[in-house]
């Protein structure tokens, strides 16, 4: 699935490991990327969402704001793992360059 937003296009990626939903944003018209990856089990714990409700669509859209901001402020591809936080604001303390 590829969603086009604004100047972003935003692809659910499939792994082998079901223990996450990762999804790769691209800024279009660059080479610049984020592969952002959700613990399920976290989400599930720490905010009682479960990966395929409404609640997590709209927790990912706001992480996503997030990953918009900081895409068009910075150049090159990174990865930031929701492991440990669950807070969309932590987006530019765990993203690291890859």
């Amino acid at each position: 699935m590829i969603i086009n937003k604004e100047n972003f296009s935003i692809e659910e990626q499939h792994p082998g490991d079901t223990a996450t939903k990762d999804f790769k944003v691209c800024k279009l018209g660059s080479s610049s990327s984020a592969l952002v990856k959700f613990s399920i089990a976290l989400l599930a714990t720490k905010k009682s969402i479960d990966g395929e409700s409404e609640e997590f669509s709209e927790y990912k859209e706001s992480v996503f704001d997030h990953v918009f901001s900081y895409l068009t402020m910075h150049e090159g591809n990174f990865e930031a793992v929701f492991g440990e936080s669950t807070n969309p604001e932590d987006f530019e303390n765990i993203v690291k360059e890859i």
